[in-house]
């Protein structure tokens, strides 16, 4: 598998659109759902991740639409 550098515009632009994600979360997800905040951390590492994790992606992008459909 070939590695993928992100350059530190790209890096900056994903921390930036995750703490955007962070704060519709918090305003939308139901207060039960603490693991929807969870997944946004684990979405952000598998973005950023040397070899990113694309099934981990697509997992939280799954999990989202069926318990937080509101994003």
């Amino acid at each position: 598998m070939t590695n993928i550098r992100i350059s530190d515009a790209d890096r900056a632009d994903v921390h930036e659109r995750i703490a955007a994600l962070r704060a519709t979360v918090r305003a939308v997800a139901p207060p039960d759902q603490q693991e929807a905040a969870e997944l946004v951390d684990e979405l952000e590492d598998a973005i950023l991740a040397e070899a990113p994790k694309v099934s981990r992606m697509a997992f939280i992008r799954d999990w989202f639409s069926a318990h937080v459909p509101k994003l």
